[in-house]
């Protein structure tokens, strides 16, 4: 039986949290820069923050995560994850909402 860092839901966690997840707020903060206006792609982009979130403490919790440097991951990983997680989001959230602004 394949470890529970080898499972195929494992795997697909941490290319969520790692790539794709990431790639989708970028996407939605350009998306966000040419509504130009609050809207519900807003609520679509904290929707993916937290999932997230949410995905990364799945992956660590019930996936034995590990981390992007391939070491086993722990709970002070997660938190410092989701400390960062919602700041840097919110910090290119207000940028995405004040470049749609000036342009």
């Amino acid at each position: 039986m394949a470890e529970a860092s080898d499972r195929p839901q494992g795997c697909l966690l941490r290319l969520f949290w790692m790539a794709f997840g990431n790639l989708a707020l970028l996407m939605l903060a350009v998306l966000v820069i040419k509504e130009k206006r609050f809207s519900p792609l807003d609520l679509v982009y904290w929707g993916v923050v937290l999932a997230l979130g949410v995905a990364r403490f799945v992956d660590i919790r019930r996936f034995a995560g590990r981390t992007i440097d391939d070491e086993p991951a722990t709970m002070l990983h997660f938190r410092r994850y989701a400390w960062r997680l919602p700041l840097l989001a919110g910090v290119l959230w207000i940028g995405a909402h004040l470049l749609g602004g000036v342009l």
